[in-house]
């Protein structure tokens, strides 16, 4: 649970009450094992492509959480289905715009349909570079096309540096979405 709020920035108090989508769940589920420990009233749901996967899905926990398999770019959720969106080791995976520029802006926009108004998506790590300064500029030039689609859709972007967890991490910067009032 440390990785996760020292790489997204929030504190797991900030979630109770909260309706929360993890994108990219993993395989073992860590995040939201140990939320559902640490957090009384929280409604999480595991976004995962692989869960389609019978393999995959006979290795999971057996813990009663709610499993979507999908993709980012056709989130299968009514609008303003969630309060947070969380992706630790995702964000690549889910939007790679310098690989495919419409999936990615397809990605973008489901983010902000799915996310209630006042909510946050904070998805990370991101750009990397030799100090905060370097990985901030890095991951507005990697994610400029995604940054300029949610811009268009009145939404704010905040990308912050952190210390990573290894000096030999050389991600250290995420992307926070928030969608307006």
């Amino acid at each position: 649970m440390e990785t996760y709020e020292d790489h997204l920035g929030f504190k797991r108090k900030d979630l109770e009450g909260k309706r929360v989508l993890e994108l990219g769940s993993g395989e073992r589920e860590i995040f939201s094992k140990e939320l559902k420990e640490s957090v009384k009233d929280v409604d999480i749901v595991l976004l995962n492509p692989d869960y389609l996967n019978k393999e995959y899905r006979e290795n999971i926990s057996k813990q009663s959480n709610i499993r979507i398999a999908a993709i980012g770019q056709s989130l299968p959720f009514k609008d303003e289905a969630f309060d947070i969106i969380l992706g630790l080791y995702s964000l690549t995976v889910f939007s790679a715009p310098y690989q495919n520029k419409e999936g990615a802006s397809a990605w973008a926009k489901e983010i902000l349909r799915v996310l209630k108004s006042g909510g946050k998506a904070i998805l990370g790590p991101a750009g990397g570079g030799k100090d905060n300064e370097d990985a901030v500029e890095s991951t507005k030039k990697e994610y400029e096309y995604i940054i300029k689609q949610l811009k268009e859709e009145k939404a704010n972007v905040i990308i912050e540096s952190y210390q990573p967890f290894s000096s030999k991490f050389i991600y250290n910067s995420r992307i926070v979405i928030e969608k307006p009032l």
